[in-house]
């Protein structure tokens, strides 16, 4: 799910296997994930054309991702913010990483009758 030239809002959402893009971009695009959950697949921003759209990873759960990095806007802050994720320890994470960033070494997803992924990980 993704685009050349799109933006992308996502609040408490599952992404289940999906591959996440975006790639160029407009002035006036955005790419924000909050508190959302990311099993398997892949996240790829690549603002090769240097169009500086806000690119933003906050609160979320990422098991299994693979994030590979190509976009030249990476380290810069004023359009990219990732902190407060959590991820596998040793696996893929954002880049650059966030200070509050949690790793940890399983997600212990849970079966229920309300929903799948139902994790028992706390934070301490």
């Amino acid at each position: 799910m993704g685009g050349y030239v799109s933006t992308h809002c996502h609040t408490n959402c599952l992404f289940e296997r999906c591959n996440l893009w975006v790639e160029g971009g407009a002035a006036d695009n955005a790419y924000t994930f909050r508190n959302c959950t990311m099993f398997y697949g892949y996240i790829s921003v690549d603002r090769y054309s240097g169009t500086r759209i806000p690119v933003s990873f906050r609160g979320c759960a990422m098991d299994s991702i693979w994030f590979p990095v190509e976009d030249p806007l990476a380290y810069d802050p004023s359009v990219t913010d990732y902190d407060y994720n959590a991820f596998i320890t040793n696996a893929t994470y954002t880049i650059p990483p966030g200070a509050h960033d949690v790793y940890v070494t399983n997600f212990n997803w849970q079966t229920s009758c309300l929903a799948v992924f139902i994790s028992r990980q706390t934070r301490h």
